[in-house]
């Protein structure tokens, strides 16, 4: 969010973008930077990272 780094979760290897995209916005640090805002793009590589796109 923003191009930065705000928070580092493990997930399981067959974990699906819903499943992690849920748990990510579960984490406080990211609800603070999501609060009031729109999720232009999610950007999910499996087994790699998800990035969040907030406007």
């Amino acid at each position: 969010m923003s191009g930065s780094l705000r928070d580092e979760r493990l997930f399981a290897k067959t974990a699906t973008e819903a499943e992690a995209k849920d748990a990510a916005l579960a984490l406080p640090k990211v609800q603070e930077f999501t609060t009031d805002r729109t999720i232009r793009k999610v950007i999910f590589a499996p087994r790699r990272i998800l990035n969040l796109v907030v406007g």
